[in-house]
């Protein structure tokens, strides 16, 4: 005569649990523990779509079109370039200024009646210039007239190759895009 315990009598009654409801139960464990890091991954991407960080460079644009006084910042000036070539795309002014912070200096209100727009601190040498020519006419446009800012420092020897490196490392080079 045998004497059943409990567990043999437990594990007899136990139904077998196919492969399939095993990784059901898997998959619903792991939503349930890593849910609070996807929801706080969520919220920080909505934070970041809001403030424009994470937004399309088009997007930005149509919004800046929405208000004149609406200023994008870009956040860490890794954006310039994006930005300012899809805002020329956008605006497809009939005068550029184009170089380095020095362009910042130029205003379109000596420009009237034609349309400006300042892509300051985009380029720092020729090679650069030329790059960002070749990516804002690849569709068919140009403007009338084009500012270019000539620097001391585009004419030393070496410094497309040592100088325009180092500024540039801090900045996204164009040859990226």
């Amino acid at each position: 005569m045998t004497v059943d315990t409990a567990a043999d009598t437990t594990a007899a009654q136990a139904i077998p649990r196919s492969p399939l409801s095993e990784w059901g139960r898997f998959i619903v464990t792991l939503l349930l523990v890593l849910s609070p890091l996807l929801l706080v991954g969520v919220a920080l991407e909505a934070l970041a779509w809001r403030i424009g960080e994470t937004m399309p460079m088009s997007m930005i644009t149509t919004w800046q079109d929405g208000a004149p006084e609406r200023i994008w910042r870009g956040g860490d000036g890794h954006s310039f370039l994006t930005y300012k070539l899809a805002r020329v795309a956008d605006l497809k002014p009939e005068v550029i200024a184009l170089g380095s912070s020095r362009a910042n200096a130029f205003r379109g209100d000596v420009l009237a009646p034609y349309s400006f727009f300042n892509a300051g601190l985009t380029t720092w040498t020729i090679d650069q210039d030329k790059r960002f020519l070749e990516l804002i006419t690849r569709d068919g446009y140009a403007p009338r007239a084009l500012v270019f800012t000539l620097d001391y420092w585009m004419f030393s020897p070496g410094f497309d190759t040592t100088g325009a490196t180092a500024s540039i490392r801090r900045r996204r080079p164009i040859s990226t895009i």
